[in-house]
């Protein structure tokens, strides 16, 4: 992992005393040399050098989505009371007559019970945590949580830089990476959630 200069405040003044199109074309060399002169400018002040006037309340030229982790379910199971009404969520996607048998089982459970779900089938508690983290995600959304917002911008010689940010329910952008950042791998990692683009 490279280590970048301290700043001092004459990276960003360089910046911007050069035209637009050469300050992206100069941070695309920086970030694809990784020789990283610039990468300790601010976040916001670095975007707003390349033409990115909009860090701070990130606009329609930026792409957006909502993320939520997802969630098994035992993980559910522990935070509902009574677990037992979790097999609810699949009643009309299962036979009446498996849904009885569900019920024969979840019935012997107490009310602080979280239950034993190794009777479900794959599919059974791939259709119960599909519910549940679809129900987790909205419910995110409703609330202005897990957002993250994504601009892109390209130099002539054809380097993508991209900014992340981590969009507050106001709009606000509370964290911004920068594309040093994001191609050393800081990037929100999504692999294990669900995403509302």
């Amino acid at each position: 992992m490279s280590t970048a200069p301290e700043t001092t405040g004459k990276e960003l003044e360089e910046l911007l005393s050069i035209p637009l199109a050469e300050r992206i074309e100069a941070v695309a060399n920086d970030v694809s040399s990784r020789r990283d002169r610039f990468r300790s400018i601010d976040a916001h002040e670095l975007a707003e050098a390349l033409g990115i006037f909009d860090a701070w309340k990130p606009g329609s030229d930026w792409h957006f989505q909502t993320h939520v982790e997802k969630m098994t379910l035992e993980e559910y199971a522990d935070l509902t009371s009574p677990a037992s009404e979790i097999v609810y969520f699949i009643q009309e996607r299962v036979s009446v007559e498996r849904f009885q048998e569900i019920l024969e089982i979840t019935e012997k459970w107490g009310d602080d019970e979280s239950g034993d779900f190794s009777f479900l089938t794959s599919e059974e508690r791939l259709l119960i945590e599909d519910y549940i983290n679809e129900k987790n995600l909205e419910s995110t959304i409703m609330n202005g949580m897990g957002g993250l917002g994504y601009r892109t911008i390209t130099s002539k010689s054809g380097v993508e830089l991209t900014f992340e940010g981590e969009i507050e329910d106001d709009g606000e952008c509370i964290r911004l990476l920068t594309p040093y950042e994001i191609r050393d791998g800081g990037g929100t990692d999504l692999s294990n959630s669900v995403v509302d683009y």
